[in-house]
């Protein structure tokens, strides 16, 4: 068995090409080690909280590992299965790409960033976006959404 296609013992291997079908098989991957491993990839794993003080002075603060309990033991170690199968899953060349994503991205950024990214073809729609619209408030999905759009659009006007 090659490399890539992964076993039920060992993740499918990702190294930067056909993201779409590495990606519906590691999905399956994540979901046969436990459901709740997957759960965990989608949902995340919040460190465990507790409140302390009373009235006006309750606070919330990060529990110490000793004060968990049983289901937020069980999390983290669901949790970390998948970040072991993410990790053990790409080359290391794609492990650096991801290496930064413990913190969250505003999505401002990620926005600013897919624009960056896109090929000059494109740069007539960029610069029509970046005038129209607000780049702190413009959602991913509105933007992936308007540049599949222009995408199609120039691809029916070629083909007349």
């Amino acid at each position: 068995m090659d490399r890539a296609s992964g076993s039920i013992a060992h993740p499918p291997y990702f190294d930067g090409n056909n993201y779409g079908a590495w990606k519906a098989k590691m999905k399956s991957f994540l979901w046969s080690l436990d459901e709740r491993v997957w759960s965990t990839v989608v949902h995340g794993f919040p460190k465990p909280t507790k409140k302390i003080g009373k009235g006006d002075e309750e606070t919330t603060v990060v529990k110490t590992r000793e004060e968990w309990t049983t289901a937020e033991v069980t999390q983290s170690t669901n949790n970390q299965k998948g970040l072991n199968a993410l990790f053990t899953a790409v080359s290391s060349d794609q492990f650096e790409y991801i290496s930064g994503l413990g913190e969250k991205i505003p999505e401002h950024r990620v926005v600013k960033k897919i624009l960056r990214s896109l090929p000059q073809r494109f740069q007539p729609k960029i610069t029509a976006i970046e005038e129209i619209r607000d780049m702190n408030t413009l959602k991913v999905q509105e933007l992936i959404g308007s540049i599949q759009t222009y995408e199609i659009v120039g691809c029916a006007n070629l083909a007349v």
